[in-house]
């Protein structure tokens, strides 16, 4: 894998990290459940990191 294809793979997961927080905010608003909303959002952020290191 090339490094464009590397910057094009950590930049889309980048956008859906961005999007899965949002519609996770927006829901945890909904829920108003804020420390819920903390360890999921975490949750997600590391999971998405590990997603990207194994590229």
């Amino acid at each position: 894998m090339g490094i464009d294809e590397v910057i094009t793979a950590a930049t889309s997961a980048i956008r859906e990290a961005q999007i899965d927080n949002l519609n996770l905010e927006i829901w945890a608003a909904q829920q108003n459940s804020g420390v819920l909303a903390a360890a999921l959002k975490r949750n997600i952020k590391v999971q998405h990191l590990k997603s990207a290191a194994s590229i």
